[in-house]
């Protein structure tokens, strides 16, 4: 429920507000980063696989997740919960 709760936020700070008279969005305002919109290509809930690494066996090298929020580093980053591990 805390994960539902942050992306919610994150994608609220994400839209322009009427009280505001500069046509810029909260986010970007507190930040002074412009939104990386390749993050929404992805929302909360999607059914991902995540690389895991590879050690040169024939084993299973990525792992069924759920996609919960974006970390809002430079490169996208999204924090996952392992459907194995319920990590």
């Amino acid at each position: 429920m805390k994960d539902l709760v942050g992306y919610a936020v994150l994608r609220l700070n994400v839209r322009r507000t009427l009280a505001l008279s500069q046509n810029l969005c909260p986010r970007v305002l507190f930040t002074g980063v412009p939104v990386p919109y390749k993050e929404f290509s992805i929302a909360f809930g999607d059914y991902v696989e995540a690389y895991e690494g590879m050690d040169n066996t024939s084993g299973v090298r990525s792992a069924a997740c759920i996609a919960l929020c974006p970390v809002g580093n430079s490169t996208g980053s999204w924090t996952l919960l392992k459907l194995d591990t319920r990590t």
